[in-house]
């Protein structure tokens, strides 16, 4: 889910806050450099934007990942004609789930 960020100014005393909101998720394929229990990081050709949402779900091959967890984006660097994305563990656990009535 790729963040989207409203920066937010106080009118009385001109104190900035950001607002994160989500906008809607969508896939793309990118290659994992490293992987542990604390950081993810991974190679792809977007940018994404910093407390975006990641969840890693399926090998090219369609096996699934196995490691279950959704990931915030932490910062991302040029390389090599791509992106090196660094994420951590998120607080955030979207649910994508679809209600059928």
């Amino acid at each position: 889910m790729p963040a989207i960020i409203q920066i937010i100014k106080d009118a009385l005393y001109g104190d900035e806050r950001e607002n994160i909101t989500y906008g809607a998720k969508f896939t793309f394929e990118g290659i994992i450099v490293n992987r542990n229990d604390l950081t993810l990081q991974f190679w792809t050709n977007l940018q994404l934007i910093k407390n975006s949402i990641i969840f890693p779900s399926k090998y090219k091959t369609g096996i699934k990942f196995g490691g279950y967890r959704w990931w915030e984006v932490v910062h991302t660097e040029l390389k090599t004609g791509g992106y090196i994305t660094h994420c951590v563990p998120s607080q955030l656990q979207p649910d994508f789930t679809e209600i059928t009535i």
